[in-house]
């Protein structure tokens, strides 16, 4: 924040850049790749996308708008279920937390949204439940705030990778 910008390393046994100063600490995760969760948001893109223009084009041989609008949910879940699966196949996740202030960037094809939170809320940085398929939790790195939503991120990360971001991340504030 308002430094040069700054080289990242990449450690060899993971495939999450990181940088560390005395003044600030940062971590990218690169795209989760075309593995298998990228393939299945991909997936329910086309059959959403498929479902809603089949029922548009059918219904616009009758008359009234019942079968148009009835599309439209299903046009807007394949328009979701896209955005996920190109931030999957070419998305970023950028953390950087210095002495005032963290900040969490998520970018695709240059178009990037940001979380900045004051570090004087953080209450603790833990592994967290992202979210949930099939039941089964799916962990991330957590940050917990006063006042303010968590930041979460890092759920395509193996728990060591995790584990290791939230050692990092805790040693830097006790400097």
């Amino acid at each position: 924040m308002g430094q040069s910008p700054r080289v990242w390393n990449e450690f060899e046994w993971t495939p999450v850049e990181g940088s560390l100063t005395q003044d600030e600490i940062g971590f990218r995760i690169q795209s989760h790749g075309f593995r298998g969760l990228t393939v299945f948001f991909m997936l329910i893109s086309f059959g959403f996308s498929f479902a809603g223009l089949t029922i548009f084009f059918a219904s616009m041989s009758t008359t009234g708008l019942g079968g148009e609008i009835f599309a439209i949910p299903f046009l807007v879940g394949g328009a979701v279920n896209f955005v996920l699966f190109l931030f999957m196949l070419k998305g970023t996740t950028t953390f950087n937390m210095n002495r005032q202030g963290i900040t969490l960037s998520r970018s695709l094809f240059g178009v990037t949204k940001s979380k900045t939170r004051l570090v004087s809320d953080l209450q603790s940085i833990e592994s967290m439940v992202v979210y949930r398929m099939n039941k089964q939790p799916r962990h991330g790195v957590g940050l917990k705030f006063n006042n303010a939503k968590p930041l979460k991120f890092g759920v395509t990360l193996s728990s060591v990778e995790q584990n290791w971001m939230i050692s990092e991340m805790s040693q830097f504030l006790q400097r």
